[in-house]
């Protein structure tokens, strides 16, 4: 009889699991679903320190706010460069240049209000971060906006890409 008596603890918590296995309990869902949220949230947060990049999207229309997107954006980048220093990029795209210097100065001002100091972050009008652009692409890039320029064209928005990288002011690169 004393050889049963190990296995009576073993086969009750084989049942027990098998009850449990048969239906996920609600605490049970809820912890799966918040593994499920923390993974993907740490993998856009990690997707937005990566392009370190703010887009026109990401305010409000006509208005140098950002939307809700876009303080969880910033949000993300506050943290990160709180401890790390590095470029931020605030694509001006089709906004007009008073506009896009009001929302260049909100997000300077809301960076100060999540505890980062401005010498960390240099902000410019500069490409989202990543694996970047193949030298082919930039070849055809570059052809493109010299027969632009050869037809009389305007500059097709890459010129920037040059744009210095200095803290302070927002630097212009090569805009007009």
């Amino acid at each position: 009889m004393t050889r049963r008596l190990p296995l009576l603890p073993l086969a009750l918590l084989l049942a027990a699991l098998a009850a449990c296995h048969s239906g996920e309990t609600p605490e049970r869902g809820e912890i799966h679903r918040w593994m499920i949220d923390s993974y993907n949230d740490d993998s856009v947060a990690q997707a937005v320190i990566t392009q370190h990049t703010l887009f026109p999207y990401d305010f409000v229309d006509d208005a140098p706010v950002l939307n809700e997107l876009g303080q969880q954006h910033l949000q993300v980048l506050a943290r990160h460069f709180r401890d790390y220093p590095g470029p931020l990029n605030v694509r001006q795209g089709d906004t007009p240049q008073a506009l896009y210097l009001q929302r260049v100065a909100a997000v300077r001002t809301a960076l100060a209000q999540a505890g980062v100091r401005a010498e960390r972050v240099a902000i410019s009008d500069g490409f989202a971060g990543g694996d970047g652009v193949t030298s082919e692409r930039v070849l055809t890039i570059l052809e493109a906006e010299k027969a632009a320029g050869a037809s009389g064209g305007g500059q097709s928005g890459y010129g920037s890409a040059g744009a210095s990288m200095q803290p302070g002011p927002i630097s212009q690169g090569n805009q007009p």
